[in-house]
């Protein structure tokens, strides 16, 4: 089984979970977003079970899964003012898990 929750409304348009239904022979599971949480994007495929690096950093790593994205990357933005490097991470997927 796929499960997925994408961050915003182009996430959940481009996320490839149903289409690729028919070539993995899973069931899968999306979460609707209703509201934009980002900037409309050209459309494209995402790869399944891919997370999405949203900023680097290598002192403390949020991730985040669906709509919780943006509260990470409000998070982060407020670490880095007082000087911490943070990393943010788009999870996208709880199954199956981006190892890298």
């Amino acid at each position: 089984m796929i499960i997925a929750s994408p961050k915003d409304e182009q996430s959940c348009v481009r996320s490839s979970a149903p289409r690729s239904r028919s070539r993995t022979r899973s069931r899968c599971t999306i979460r609707a977003i209703r509201a934009s949480a980002f900037p409309e994007r050209t459309p494209e495929i995402l790869p399944i079970g891919v997370g999405e690096v949203l900023s680097e950093g290598n002192e403390i790593l949020i991730v985040g899964f669906g709509p919780i994205v943006e509260r990470g990357r409000q998070a982060a933005e407020l670490l880095a003012i007082d000087g911490w490097s943070v990393g943010v991470l788009n999870a996208r997927y709880a199954k199956p898990l981006d190892r890298q």
